[in-house]
């Protein structure tokens, strides 16, 4: 696999995390009602 790549899966899978990370213990609604947790959603990559 070429360098790009792996350092491209790299940066995915850490922003999987912090998604994980952030959306713990919330809702849908609280998705809907926290504009600053929706636009954490729209950094994911």
């Amino acid at each position: 696999m070429q360098k790009d790549n792996i350092i491209r899966l790299k940066h995915l899978l850490e922003a999987a995390r912090e998604a994980l990370f952030f959306s713990e213990n919330k809702t849908k609604s609280d998705l809907y009602s926290d504009r600053m947790l929706a636009l954490s959603y729209k950094r994911f990559p």
